[in-house]
C-alpha cells in the first residue's frame, strides 16, 4: 500500500494502475516472466497470457459506532481474478503401419483384428512341407465385408478400386 492510501485512511481508486489491483499486477508480472522463461526452453513460437477479473457487488451490515449498537448497510466488492497461461508448442511426427506387404485379417482367437504380412506364394526354402500358405490354415480371416466373422464357414476377400469404393 503506498503513504499517499495509507493517510488517505486506505482509499484506493478503482483503477488497475491503483493498489488495489497491486497483487494481481505482481502476479501477472510473475506469470508473464515463467512463461517467457518456458517459451525460451522449450522452443517454443507462441503464447498466451490471459487475466480474467469477476467483479461481485454483495451487499454487507458495517457498525457506525464503536459498540457496534448502530449498523448501516453497505455495498462490498469482491474482485476474484484468475491469470492464466499456455504455451503452444507445435511437434510433428509422421509415419505408416502397414501399407504394402500387409493385410488386415480377423483373428477368431482373439475375436480381433490383426494385421498380418502378406506373404510371397512363390514357394522357397523355408515354406512346410505341403507348401500350404494364407489364412485359412493360420485360422484367420481376411477382412470381411458384412456380417460378424464368427458367423462365416469360408473367409470372404475384399479389394478397393481405384476410387476407394469397396467390391465384395
Amino acid at each position: 500500500m503506498s503513504k499517499e492510501n495509507k493517510e488517505n485512511n486506505a482509499l484506493w481508486e478503482l483503477s488497475l494502475d491503483s493498489d488495489a489491483f497491486l497483487l494481481m499486477k505482481t502476479n501477472f508480472n510473475r506469470m508473464l516472466t515463467n512463461m517467457l522463461k518456458l517459451m525460451q526452453s522449450k522452443e517454443a513460437e507462441e503464447g498466451t497470457i490471459a487475466v480474467k477479473l469477476d467483479v461481485k457487488l454483495e451487499s454487507a451490515t458495517v457498525p457506525v459506532d464503536i459498540e457496534g449498537k448502530e449498523t448501516r448497510t453497505s455495498t462490498k466488492p469482491v474482485f476474484e481474478y484468475k491469470i492464466s497461461v499456455n504455451v503452444q508448442q507445435k511437434g510433428e511426427n509422421k509415419g505408416e503401419c502397414g501399407g504394402d506387404g500387409f493385410e488386415l485379417v480377423y483373428d477368431p482367437k482373439t475375436e480381433k483384428y490383426v494385421l498380418k504380412r502378406v506373404e510371397d506364394p512363390q514357394t522357397d526354402l523355408f515354406d512346410g512341407e505341403d507348401g500350404e500358405i494364407g489364412d485359412v490354415d493360420a485360422g484367420l480371416y481376411p477382412f470381411p465385408a458384412v456380417g460378424s466373422p464368427r458367423q462365416r464357414k469360408k473367409p470372404i476377400m475384399i479389394e478397393a478400386n481405384v476410387e476407394g469404393a469397396v467390391n465384395d
